[in-house]
């Protein structure tokens, strides 16, 4: 397992417990959970009270990005990580639903990998990102879950690699 990959089932582990936290609003949530207020705690959202419907059909969420957004200062040969609320289809993962801009307004080449048994996707570029420079991510709403529900909405995050 690469080191990218090793972190961000790192970061994936610590999102699961966040999801027993104790919370009075939805405010106290993380991003993809909601406040169960019977219980006091963060809950991740399902349609219609279904624990499962992560699983049946609830729509995805990005639940995690490495590097995170705005973040200055990443090696110019860094694995992207993207962690996803419910398992994704993998053939949906594609360079046309997993974008990844250079400053320059192109698509930059590399290798795409959907994680087989963690909801993770991957991005290692062929080239070095440009330096001190912005590289747009985007997730589209063509990438889907197992079962074919799509993002309810692109998601976009920046970062700025730097040369050590």
């Amino acid at each position: 397992m690469n080191a990218a990959i090793a972190l961000a089932v790192a970061f994936f582990s610590l999102l699961v417990p966040a999801c027993f936290i104790p919370c009075d609003s939805n405010s106290d949530c993380n991003r993809g959970e909601a406040c169960n207020v019977g219980t006091g705690k963060c809950e991740i959202q399902t349609d219609a009270g279904n624990p499962m419907a992560a699983y049946t059909g609830a729509t995805p969420v990005v639940t995690f990005t490495m590097p995170l957004d705005g973040t200055v200062g990443v090696p110019p040969q860094s694995t992207l990580s993207i962690v996803f609320s419910t398992p994704m289809n993998a053939l949906s993962l594609t360079s046309q639903t997993f974008v990844v801009v250079a400053p320059d307004g192109g698509a930059m080449e590399g290798t795409r990998v959907a994680d087989p048994v963690l909801p993770i996707w991957t991005f290692t570029p062929v080239f070095s990102y440009a330096n001190q420079q912005p590289t747009t991510v985007t997730i589209t709403t063509g990438a889907t879950s197992l079962v074919g529900t799509a993002l309810a909405t692109p998601y976009t995050f920046t970062f700025v690699s730097v040369t050590q």
